[in-house]
């Protein structure tokens, strides 16, 4: 006969939800005002909402790595990642997801639709005005109130 401790570790065990460390990329446009986002497919989770580019890690694959892949999957181009910003859970009815988010800038291409139906550059602000999937809602506050700090002009360089 299973003690009470074993019974409730099975149980915790059945009901534990399939966990996801997903990478996002927050794409910003060169002068730092606006960032990319993606309209989903309508036949995938939360389809026709609009997101930040991105996707799950494979096994074995850091959290950067997974970002540049899923970039060159979704958007075929390459970027360069500024930093990163606190991770955001959220469970879902049928699995919990870490989102990963990183500032980014486009290093090299132009970004395409090749894994979303639509790309909108926009400013942090019309976030708010966007359906978006709710594991982004921290995302969103985040990007509002700390958007990416715009780039110093160049030094004034004294008349000799």
């Amino acid at each position: 006969m299973q003690n009470t401790a074993q019974q409730h570790s099975q149980s915790d065990q059945a009901h534990r939800l399939p966990e996801f460390d997903v990478a996002v990329a927050i794409i910003w446009d060169t002068n730092r005002a606006r960032l990319l986002v993606a309209r989903r497919p309508t036949d995938k989770h939360v389809g026709g909402m609009w997101e930040f580019p991105g996707g799950k890690c494979e096994a074995g694959e850091s959290i950067e790595s997974a970002l540049r892949r899923e970039i060159r999957e979704e958007l075929g181009i390459e970027i360069t990642i500024l930093g990163s910003r606190p991770v955001a859970m959220h469970r879902y009815e049928h699995r919990m997801v870490r989102l990963h988010p990183f500032d980014c800038l486009c290093d090299t291409g132009t970004p395409q639709p090749l894994a979303s139906t639509e790309l909108r550059w926009i400013a942090p602000e019309e976030l708010r005005q966007l359906p978006l999937p709710p594991a982004n809602a921290p995302l969103i506050d985040t990007m509002i109130a700390e958007p990416i700090r715009r780039p110093n002009p160049p030094a004034a360089i004294p008349d000799q």
